[in-house]
């Protein structure tokens, strides 16, 4: 990359706390054009651009190509965590680059002349109405109380932060801007997510099996992401087969409340975690032909666009931010229990030359849209735009 890169592994000390210093990134070529200031995921930033660490969840490697870019763009760019509340700056920025609620006192701490804010999920206040409502749904479907575990903490202070930033950029589309205020959808930058590292993709031709299963597949939040309606609809199927793959072995009253979906009934098996790297991934993927996800707020999934570039079929809600080709998968507009059935139902009976055209189309689709070149090219663009 060019950089001459400076990663403190240290600490020092300041107001009788220890305190980390960020990862800074130095441009080697070129005039400097002043001082930038990120606060996303530190660790990254240091990593070089094949690091095997970077196979994970996504946003480390577009945090770190987010620094990198500042840095390529003629900045000294410091990094740090997003959730780094007792660092406290030991200079003023030129620019500033937060997640939230954090951009309020680092603007205030810093003095910086350009405050952007950049958004990973839906309106913060959008998002923590929209699990409540699917909480208290459930409770009043089945009578169980489950936690909410995707909130924002402080909706108001992030909002605020949003509406009084120089710029915005989204991980979203349209549907995702749709639930911001008016005064930030004007000035905010949509960036397509990036899809996880995988190990194998369907081949075109050959993505239909011949005895399809399904699959939901998300990290954690069992109820915001739908899993629950999804193991009403196929614990009365019992023809269909489904595989519930994601972190949700910690949320134990969601384990209490379907215990008997997910551990007593043959069509369906919970796996846990698996590396979309990994082999038993691959072959998992194999034997499935569509996957369900009936989120109720995202920015732009990532679990989604990683299983369309795997060359599965969507059955997506709009709340997913992911938008697909014309003519190729299934939205939910309400993803009830009835409309996930018929979704399911419908690709089950489909003729197998339908489906293995869409497939195609939302596979190709996905492997240009998500894919880490595209990104690279997208902040690029935005970086440069905002900071010309």
């Amino acid at each position: 990359m060019g950089f001459e890169l400076r990663h403190a592994l240290d600490t020092i000390r300041h107001n009788r706390r220890e305190q980390p210093i960020p990862v800074r990134l130095t441009p080697s070529r070129g005039a400097v054009r002043g001082s930038a200031l990120l606060s996303y995921l530190a660790e990254p930033a240091s990593w070089r651009a094949g690091d095997s660490h970077l196979r994970g969840h996504t946003n480390k490697w577009e945090s770190r190509e987010f620094a990198h870019s500042l840095c390529e763009l003629g900045w000294v760019t410091d990094v740090i965590d997003f959730n780094q509340a007792d660092w406290e700056p030991q200079q003023n920025y030129d620019v500033v680059i937060a997640l939230d609620a954090e951009l309020i006192p680092l603007r205030e701490a810093t003095n910086p002349g350009l405050a952007l804010s950049h958004m990973t999920g839906a309106a913060p206040a959008f998002q923590n109405a929209a699990e409540i409502g699917r909480i208290d749904e459930l409770a009043r479907r089945r009578g169980v109380v489950c936690s909410p575990r995707r909130l924002v903490a402080d909706p108001a202070a992030a909002q605020l932060a949003q509406e009084t930033a120089d710029a915005c950029s989204l991980v979203g589309n349209d549907w995702t801007l749709s639930t911001y205020p008016a005064e930030v959808r004007e000035k905010t930058t949509l960036l397509d997510v990036t899809a996880s590292s995988l190990r194998s993709v369907k081949r075109a031709g050959r993505m239909v099996p011949s005895s399809p299963e399904f699959l939901w597949f998300f990290g954690s939040g069992a109820v915001h992401k739908g899993l629950d309606r999804v193991l009403e609809v196929f614990a009365a199927e019992p023809g269909l087969t489904l595989h519930v793959v994601g972190n949700i072995l910690g949320e134990q009253d969601f384990l209490d409340a379907y215990q008997h979906e997910l551990t007593e009934l043959p069509n369906i098996h919970l796996h846990g975690m698996v590396d979309p790297t990994s082999r038993e991934f691959s072959k998992l993927m194999e034997r499935c032909i569509a996957f369900i996800a009936p989120s109720c707020s995202e920015s732009m999934s990532t679990a989604c666009a990683t299983l369309l570039q795997v060359g599965l079929y969507p059955i997506v809600s709009r709340e997913t931010g992911i938008s697909l080709p014309d003519g190729a998968g299934i939205y939910l507009e309400q993803s009830s229990n009835r409309e996930i059935r018929d979704a399911v139902l419908r690709v089950a009976g489909a003729p197998h030359a339908q489906l293995e055209r869409e497939l195609e189309a939302v596979q190709s689709d996905a492997l240009d849209r998500y894919s880490r070149a595209s990104f690279a090219t997208n902040i690029r663009a935005y970086l440069t735009d905002i900071l010309a």
